[in-house]
């Protein structure tokens, strides 16, 4: 299909947008989120998953009038005679679309570069029915919007998709030649040109942090439905890259979902330093199923009750930006999209600033607002904002210092009819003055004068001094201070008034508090060891105070603090294959007693050694014990398994000339990691190995897998994988009134058991149907001639083998 039709919408708001476009019928489902049109561009790269019966799909909307596009199609188009390599340059005005549909066979248009003339234009692509992987045995619909290659990016974070079975696969297309890929750190072999694609699976649930050298597209696409405990079919997302990370987004979770195993995720990524700002729906994102790949901090969120129901969420974050995409899962069916890019190309910078406040006080400057609660306590605080100015994102940071307010208390006394000069005021009667002043900082300070009189003429001073030990009682010379005064061993003054006849007498007393002596003393034992220790018998941890007089005749205070011997047991190795030896060390450096579990002849001899080494011939716990028979202090078990019984599948036994895809599996009991090494140089680290052979074949392929355990114990097998062809041709004209090229049927370069082929004529009503190969049609309908023109044929072969071929082509008839 290759059509322009108008089927374009033009939507606008008085108010900024997000928009989101869902297709639904019950079984099958995507959404795509839809780029403003300030953010479209007039070039484009596609990215799609092969397909195999009913074709991949592009479509474009034109925002303009004469909007010209031009594109060189990879593969031949659906129900027409366009084939691969073909140039097209289709015509649009504002709102039509053109839509491409490819031939099935597992084809694709990944790679395919599209232009307009100096008009930006809209591109969508994906697929009505599609299978992930593409041998898959579930399909869906498949729902993306195209990115311009103007906002692809170099760094990513992709998770996948928690609830599913087996494998999610991550798509990276390169929009430049020479294009290096490094997944978790490390660099992969292939490079890239510009438009080629790399695919790898990656498990459920999984996280993993992709880096390209030029700008790339990353899409996930969810798997096909597996069996009846599976969730899920395949939906694609857009990953979007970690520089067009925004701050704020509000999505909706789609309950549309059939009820059965009816889930919905959020997942978030942002960098460490602000993550702990990122809020949903005003609350922090909980830690449960988050990690850490990075700088990055990853939340892997299920939605649920009110989550999903209660309509539109804010996920935001105002200190800086993040990246965010929503998927759900039924049970046939599945949605992914992104929750928004930042479209702009802003520099980013970061400006610092450096201020002061008086505690208690708000602060608003530089854009940043504080409220006195937070600067109660004197000292320092950070912060920061993130703002796009222009076509600049800057980083604002704060460091505020807090300055303290100073306050104090003065205390005095006069003579009836006197008349004190404070601050400024003439005070000539009793009471308490308070009086708000500036410190040299700048902030407040607050001075409070507590003001008598008295009528005695006669003032004298009387001095004491003297000492008493710290936390006791003091009654002497008429003061009385009670324990709690007197807890910091030092000085401290006291006064008080007292009179004799018309005598007032200051009376000042400078006390010492001596100090009690403290000291703290910490010993080991191992359990079931004894301790002397001022004439106790020690034989539990634990706290012990001893008190004694000191030589100031004040308390003297020693606590002793005993604690068991901390032993720590090591292995070498947490577990070995069958016949290896394995080394077991302690800390502790007093003689220790060895046993196991189930017992191990080989540690008799190696009794009192700290280090022993053992030869298990099955998991066994080892113990460290403090005598023969005594209590266990540390143990640690060393595993013991052989390598895994070996185990291949092959999603089919040879590599098919037409389609040379196989999938290996290894199926291997015990399996932990699996390596496939193939003779024509490809080595693949995963469990299932998709491999495409290009032409020419070979007449087979050696394949070698290397299975291993846990404990890297492996098993190796290798085999062969033969080519076989299978070849399936028929005429594209045929003139049944001639002698010669008069009949239309099938050559096959195999044996069939069982064929079907259907043709139609331009109004679609079938006119010929058999399933015998050897029943070529002779171009009449019910005896009666067929016109001369084209007619669309189906067909459908599969051979001994159950390998199954099908496909649709036309046929012109000639008279």
């Amino acid at each position: 299909m290759a059509t322009v039709y108008n089927g374009g919408y033009h939507i606008t708001s008085d108010q900024n947008i997000w928009l989101y476009s869902c297709n639904y019928v019950r079984s099958t489902q995507d959404i795509a989120t839809i780029l403003p049109t300030f953010a479209l561009d007039t070039t484009y790269l596609v990215q799609d998953y092969p397909a195999w019966q009913y074709g991949s799909q592009v479509a474009f909307v034109a925002t303009e009038d004469n909007t010209t596009l031009t594109l060189t199609v990879p593969c031949a188009i659906q129900g027409t005679t366009i084939s691969a390599g073909t140039t097209l340059t289709p015509t649009l005005n504002q709102g039509q679309s053109y839509l491409l549909i490819s031939n099935g066979d597992g084809s694709s248009f990944s790679g395919m570069r599209v232009t307009s003339n100096g008009k930006p234009f809209a591109m969508f692509q994906g697929g009505r029915k599609i299978a992930v992987p593409i041998d898959g045995s579930g399909s869906d619909l498949i729902y993306e919007q195209t990115l311009p290659t103007a906002i692809w990016g170099t760094e990513f974070v992709v998770t996948g998709a928690s609830a599913q079975s087996g494998n999610n696969y991550v798509r990276i297309t390169s929009a430049e030649n020479s294009c290096s890929i490094t997944i978790d750190g490390t660099t992969i072999s292939t490079t890239l040109a510009e438009g080629e694609t790399y695919e790898f699976s990656i498990p459920s649930g999984s996280v993993h942090r992709i880096v390209t050298s030029k700008p790339a597209c990353v899409v996930l696409y969810l798997t096909s439905f597996i069996n009846a405990g599976s969730t899920g079919d395949p939906s694609s997302t857009t990953i979007p890259p970690i520089d067009r990370g925004i701050c704020e987004s509000r999505f909706q979770s789609h309950n549309t979902l059939e009820i059965n195993n009816n889930s919905h995720y959020l997942n978030t990524v942002c960098d460490t330093a602000w993550d702990s700002a990122l809020l949903l729906d005003g609350q922090p994102l909980s830690s449960t199923g988050s990690l850490t790949i990075g700088n990055y901090r990853v939340h892997r969120i299920q939605l649920t009750g009110d989550q999903i129901n209660s309509g539109t969420h804010l996920l935001h974050n105002n200190t800086g930006p993040f990246v965010a995409y929503s998927y759900g899962l039924g049970h046939y069916e599945s949605y992914a999209f992104p929750l928004g890019f930042r479209l702009d190309v802003p520099i980013e910078d970061t400006i610092d600033y450096s201020d002061t406040v008086c505690q208690n006080h708000a602060y608003s400057n530089y854009g940043f607002s504080i409220d006195s609660l937070s600067t109660q306590t004197a000292g320092t605080i950070e912060r920061w904002r993130y703002q796009i100015v222009g076509d600049t994102m800057h980083h604002y940071h704060l460091t505020l210092t807090i300055l303290p307010a100073s306050t104090g208390d003065t205390t005095a006394l006069l003579l009836l009819g006197d008349t004190l000069f404070y601050y400024g005021d003439t005070l000539t009667t009793a009471g308490t003055f308070t009086h708000y002043l500036t410190a040299t900082n700048g902030c407040d300070s607050i001075v409070t004068i507590h003001l008598n009189f008295t009528e005695y003429r006669f003032i004298d001073t009387v001095a004491f001094v003297d000492t008493v030990c710290q936390n006791e009682t003091y009654n002497n010379h008429g003061f009385i201070l009670e324990s709690s005064e007197t807890l910091t061993a030092g000085t401290l003054e006291r006064w008080r008034n007292d009179t004799v006849g018309d005598t007032l007498r200051y009376c000042h007393l400078t006390l010492t508090v001596l100090p009690l002596s403290t000291s703290d003393t910490t010993a080991y034992i191992i359990l079931g060891d004894t301790l002397f220790y001022h004439g106790d018998t020690l034989s539990v941890a634990g706290t012990y105070p001893y008190h004694f007089t000191a030589a100031n005749g004040c308390d003297s205070l020693l606590t002793l603090h005993l604690h068991y011997e901390a032993l720590s047991l090591t292995a070498s190795a947490e577990g070995i294959c069958p016949g290896e030896s394995v080394t077991l060390t302690t800390s502790g450096t007093h003689y220790a007693w060895w046993s196991a579990s189930p017992p191990d002849t080989g540690v008799d001899a190696q009794q009192g050694s700290t280090t022993i080494t053992v030869s298990p011939s099955q998991t066994t716990t080892y113990n460290l014990c403090a005598y023969d028979g005594g209590p266990v202090l540390a143990s640690v078990t060393v595993g013991v398994e052989a390598p895994p019984e070996l185990c291949v599948r092959l999603s089919r036994p040879f590599i098919d000339f037409d389609f040379p895809v196989v999938t290996f599996t290894d199926c291997s009991e015990g399996r932990a990691h699996s390596t496939w090494s193939f003779s024509d140089g490809i080595v693949i680290e995963s469990a299932s190995a998709r491999r495409q052979f290009h032409h020419p074949l070979p007449d087979n392929v050696e394949v070698t897998l290397q299975s291993c355990n846990r404990y890297n114990c492996c098993s190796d097998t290798a085999f062969y994988v033969p080519s076989l062809i299978r070849s399936v041709w028929f005429p594209n004209v045929f003139t049944p009134d001639e002698e010669t090229n008069n009949r239309f049927g099938i050559t096959v370069s195999f044996e069939i058991v069982k064929f079907e082929l259907y043709i139609y004529n331009r109004q679609g009503l079938l006119i010929y149907h058999t399933e015998d190969p050897a029943a070529p049609w002779d171009g009449t309908r019910d005896g009666r001639p067929c016109p001369q023109g084209a007619y669309v044929y189906h067909w459908h072969v599969r051979d001994a083998t159950d390998y199954v071929k099908n496909g649709t082509g036309t046929i012109t008839l000639i008279r």
